[in-house]
């Protein structure tokens, strides 16, 4: 029987949680000390969940098998049972223990709810009304701010000394509907005089669209900044504004050059396109990373092998146990530095635990980990990797901002070279959108800033390093670089784009197909979605070399590994079975069964 119930409010959602699940709650929706009372603390998380910046910072959350799940409640009116939603999610062939792992993930955003049905031992989920009517708010910051950096917030603030102050808003509003056109904006540009256009284009190239005054002056000396200020605010298109965000912890406090969020989208997005003979070589991480956990995690648990007193792995050790990673050393890191991410990942969310005598071994946690399929290793690694810390840069601007990459992310077009600075730029001005409209609350500590802090320039920079240290290695985004060895742009990746739910049903079955020869050699022949193939292959066998085809062997060793793993014999029966076109030659069948009954 299906289970159904009413959709809940907010405040009734709220009701439904533990008090340590309320202050868990206000830590990611707010931060800092929660009220001592609970009544309190719940009115406090209502007023931001009202708020549709936080509600669009929320769902940037929601990413891998989650998206499906909440498509699905989104779809429905009132709430609902486990077995509804595995029904309706039947075509995406989610296993059980994903289903629930994603509604638990997303009940934890909050845009979810759970309650206990009465009477009944039933749980249902569904999303409160009011987070419903807030959810197709646009990421960009638009007309629902009125920050100088957005065209909304810049017209507002521009009419404020040139009509009433009661027909500000519909001004502001009608005028905002035409200036927002792209044909609009682009014939705007085109009416500046070629000096003008010229020092528009550096400051949105170079700069992301906002420089100092002061700076302009110095770096960009041949342009006259005043003549560029009149020429952009009789354009509708920036300015120059007193831009103040030292209450949030920023080196900036100055008379700046903006130009209006929209159009720096506008002219990023129409640049000259990067084609492959821009680039000198490129690096695409794929799967390797995530697959390559299931064989560290075997070291660990058939290997006794000794850290130091801090639970450090020791280099010579760390150096062996690398070598079998799956990812060669690059530019952006070592193979020793990607096992020492793997191992903190592990330590952190609780993969491994420790024996007491030295070394660590992979607890239950760990052990349900390596059963799940791609889609949600790489989930539960991206909310790590979110916050990892070890990068430079302010950690209260950073993870808001990383967050707000992964929703611009999904404006990009697949398999499109984009800019390096393009992403880190406009992420950093809808960062500072939300500090200069309030949509954040200022720093407590009045010492703030201090010579350490960030400027806008450093921001933008400590976030590309983040995309190249860290979300690459997720294997989300591919890197292009320079002759010289500089990043030159980045692209998001096909796994990437499954990832943010980009992909359709029909794509993702795109998978490619394989040929398993009687001497144990498997060759793929990939298609756009061959990603999960190919983390599968590398599960249970040793890829050899990768060219336009990727070639794998079975062996006992690799066989052993994906057991110890979690696979079993029939698993890795059944993906080469699928994904073949010809039956299995006896041979491979007969030695993969003795091999899993050693």
């Amino acid at each position: 029987m299906t289970i159904s119930a009413p959709r809940v409010s907010v405040s009734e959602g709220l009701q439904q949680l533990t008090q340590r699940d309320l202050y868990q709650m206000y830590d990611r929706w707010i931060g800092g000390m929660p009220p001592a009372r609970d009544a309190e603390l719940v009115s406090n998380l209502m007023q931001q969940m009202a708020n549709p910046f936080a509600i669009a910072e929320a769902s940037a959350r929601i990413y891998g098998d989650m998206l499906p799940i909440f498509d699905v409640l989104r779809e429905t009116d009132s709430m609902v049972g486990y077995d509804f939603i595995s029904e309706a999610v039947t075509q995406w062939q989610l296993p059980p223990a994903a289903i629930v792992d994603c509604l638990r993930a997303l009940h934890e955003t909050g845009l979810v709810a759970r309650i206990e049905v009465h009477d009944s031992a039933e749980v249902v989920w569904g999303i409160p009304h009011q987070v419903e009517s807030l959810l197709d708010y646009a990421p960009q910051p638009s007309s629902g701010t009125t920050s100088p950096l957005a065209l909304h917030g810049w017209l507002h603030q521009y009419l404020s000394t040139k009509v009433p102050r009661d027909a500000v808003d519909a001004a502001a509003q009608n005028m905002y509907v035409m200036l927002s056109d792209p044909a609009n904006m682009a014939s705007r540009i085109a009416s500046l005089d070629d000096d003008c256009r010229e020092a528009l284009t550096r400051v949105v190239v170079e700069y992301g669209g906002v420089i100092t005054k002061e700076l302009f002056d110095k770096e960009l000396s041949r342009y006259d900044s005043f003549k560029l200020h009149q020429s952009l605010e009789k354009a509708s298109l920036g300015g120059i504004t007193d831009l103040n965000l030292e209450a949030f912890g920023l080196r900036h406090n100055a008379p700046t050059i903006i130009v209006v969020h929209e159009v720096v989208l506008h002219i990023l997005d129409n640049a000259d396109p990067i084609s492959e003979k821009d680039i000198h070589h490129s690096v695409s991480v794929g799967t390797d990373f995530v697959a390559s956990y299931l064989r560290f995690s075997a070291h660990l648990e058939n290997e006794k092998i000794r850290f130091t007193n801090k639970g450090a792995i020791y280099k010579t050790t760390g150096k062996r146990l690398a070598e079998d990673l799956l990812l060669p050393d690059n530019k952006e890191l070592s193979k020793f530095e990607m096992l020492e991410l793997e191992f903190q990942f592990a330590r952190d969310t609780r993969l491994v635990e420790g024996s007491g005598e030295r070394n660590f071994i992979v607890s239950d946690k760990g052990k349900e980990f390596l059963r799940r399929d791609l889609l949600e290793k790489l989930r539960l690694m991206l909310d790590w990797i979110i916050e990892e810390y070890s990068l430079r840069g302010d950690m209260s601007h950073q993870v808001r901002m990383r967050r707000s990459a992964l929703r611009f992310l999904k404006l990009f077009e697949p398999n499109r070279w984009y800019d390096a600075m393009h992403l880190p730029y406009i992420v950093r001005n809808h960062h500072f959108s939300l500090l200069s409209s309030g949509q954040v609350s200022p720093l407590q500590n009045g010492s703030f800033p201090v010579r350490s802090s960030s400027d806008a320039r450093e921001l933008s920079w400590n976030l590309l390093l983040w995309l190249r240290k860290d979300l690459h290695l997720l294997g989300i985004i591919d890197l292009a670089y320079r002759e010289n060895g500089s990043v030159h742009a980045i692209r998001l990746s096909n796994m990437g784009s499954e990832l943010l739910g980009m992909t359709t049903l029909e794509e993702k079955s795109q998978t490619g197909h394989i040929v398993v020869n009687p001497d144990f050699e498997i060759v793929l022949f990939p298609a756009l979605a061959s990603h999960r193939l190919i983390y599968v292959l590398d599960c249970f066998c040793q890829r050899e070399r990768t060219d336009s085809l990727f070639h794998f062997r079975l062996n006992q060793q690799s066989v052993l590994r994906a057991l110890s793993g979690g696979f079993t014999h029939e698993d890795i029966l059944a993906v080469l079975t699928m994904n073949s076109p010809t039956p299995l030659p006896q041979n491979v069948c007969y030695e993969l069964r003795a091999w899993a009954n050693a």
